[in-house]
């Protein structure tokens, strides 16, 4: 077990967080002024590598998946792209993102001011539903990528994202079915799965990669190497790669953020429902797997 591990408790909430579908915080950043539980396993050194994870399924009716300690080899295919931490980042999960571009026909446009030579700053989090960009960049994807609101035809051009070392770059593509949404309230209407942030001032321009892009990638958070992996993920129900408007896609809300709050939302269940029925915790001595039950996931639709 992990001993002397820092707590946080509120007393208050805000109506945003009182009327929210999470009921918890649980960080999973590490090295910062406030303990998380990411630190208590490192200094307490349980896990035979140190190590998390991320299986975020397209289909409700499949748990999502966050193993410590170990991957699961069931989830994923192929080899991992690995990209280096930018040590200096205020968030240890951000990488360097080297462009943002459109690619089409065997050729690539960039869309942002991203480079290898002035790099923006990625940070991979998985409590951002959205793909998140400063306004001028975002304003700048708006124009190169008009979307047809209407959801009655898709851009011919792939999202690519350029991460990581100049010199050994982590290549992540985007279908336009995956970076496009379709609006559940709204029925017959598409947007881009992007949203502005304000300005980055003189800082670095931030970057989030959130659930839009993780939810296509088995996505590993290595502490102990300081980097992050990712690799295709395998569905059991689905299958992976890309789909036609997301026809195995329901919209969830069981989220674990690697972000700033690093939040971890776990439905809300009413007072009759059976706790340990819709959140199995299993343990081992070698891995930790957090499993999400489609009862669980129901009670958050």
């Amino acid at each position: 077990k992990v001993s002397n591990q820092t707590m946080g408790f509120a007393f208050a909430e805000d109506l945003g967080l009182y009327s929210s579908s999470f009921d918890g915080i649980f960080g999973l950043d590490f090295g910062g002024k406030t303990e998380t539980g990411v630190d208590g396993l490192l200094r307490s050194k349980l896990l035979p590598k140190n190590t998390f994870a991320f299986y975020m399924p397209l289909d409700v009716r499949e748990p999502g998946e966050i193993s410590f300690g170990e991957l699961n080899p069931a989830r994923f295919r192929g080899d991992f792209q690995w990209a280096p931490l930018r040590p200096e980042s205020y968030n240890r999960w951000t990488v360097n993102l080297l462009g943002v571009q459109l690619c089409a026909d065997g050729s690539c446009e960039s869309v942002t001011k991203c480079s290898a030579h002035t790099p923006c700053a990625a940070l991979i989090d998985s409590g951002t539903t959205l793909l998140v960009a400063p306004d001028q960049e975002m304003a700048s994807i708006q124009q190169r990528l008009p979307v047809d609101q209407g959801c009655r035809s898709l851009p011919a051009e792939k999202l690519r994202f350029v991460l990581g070392d100049p010199e050994e770059p982590v290549v992540v593509d985007l279908a336009p079915d995956q970076y496009i949404e379709k609006d559940l309230l709204s029925p017959g209407v598409c947007a881009l799965s992007w949203m502005p942030m304000g300005s980055s001032g003189n800082h670095t321009p931030l970057f989030i990669l959130g659930d839009t892009m993780m939810r296509h990638f088995y996505t590993v958070f290595d502490a102990d190497n300081w980097r992050i992996g990712m690799a295709r993920y395998v569905s059991l129900l689905c299958g992976g790669g890309s789909f036609v408007l997301r026809p195995c896609y329901v919209v969830y809300r069981v989220v674990v953020d690697v972000g700033w709050c690093t939040r971890v939302s776990v439905p809300r269940l009413s007072r009759t429902a059976s706790w340990p029925a819709s959140r199995r915790l299993l343990h081992s001595p070698v891995a930790m797997v957090l499993h999400y039950s489609r009862a669980a996931l129901q009670h958050v639709l």
